[in-house]
């Protein structure tokens, strides 16, 4: 058994309960395995599994989408209605916006140039893979990542899941 020292907490971590995914180890170890050792302050130790509980939350949300695979859209669908665009745009991370056509909008910023291509550049590996393409505008120190379904000219899931791939590119 290892030990954490956090905000004045001595954190017991017991290995036995860590699978091989990171999150539902860390969700294990504040829900299980978390014993406070500072003479008594249980407080604290909740203080601390609160923090990580929205902390979790806002992954998993943002991981839900992001793990999720593009779907082809051969067209004779119809695009999402406003009430699912809006709980979708709720699940990505600040940023997003509906532009007046339709389209999923974000920018990113970097130091320079070279930054904004290297993440286009992640971008558009990732666009290869799902087999869906934004359209992407490069600019010193800006990537602006632009996300429709061509085939119905709206929003399908697959784009939203696009999106939260495009913000998890952007963290790499």
């Amino acid at each position: 058994m290892s030990e954490q020292q956090t905000a004045g907490a001595v954190l017991m971590v017991r290995p036995a309960h860590f699978g091989s995914n990171a999150e539902t180890a860390a969700s294990n170890f504040f829900q299980h395995s978390t014993t406070a050792m500072d003479g008594g302050s249980a407080a604290n130790a909740g203080a601390i599994r609160g923090r990580y509980d929205g902390i979790a939350r806002a992954r998993r949300k943002w991981m839900a989408l992001a793990d999720q695979q593009c779907v082809p859209c051969r067209g004779g669908v119809p695009p999402l209605p406003r009430q699912r665009i809006d709980a979708l745009l709720r699940e990505l991370e600040s940023g997003w916006t509906l532009t007046p056509t339709g389209h999923l909008l974000r920018t990113y910023e970097f130091r320079d140039f070279a930054g904004a291509m290297a993440f286009a550049n992640r971008v558009g590996a990732i666009a290869e893979e799902q087999g869906h393409h934004p359209d992407l505008h490069v600019g010193w120190g800006r990537c602006g990542v632009e996300i429709w379904t061509h085939k119905i000219d709206g929003l399908t899931e697959s784009d939203f899941f696009l999106a939260a791939k495009a913000d998890r590119a952007f963290r790499i």
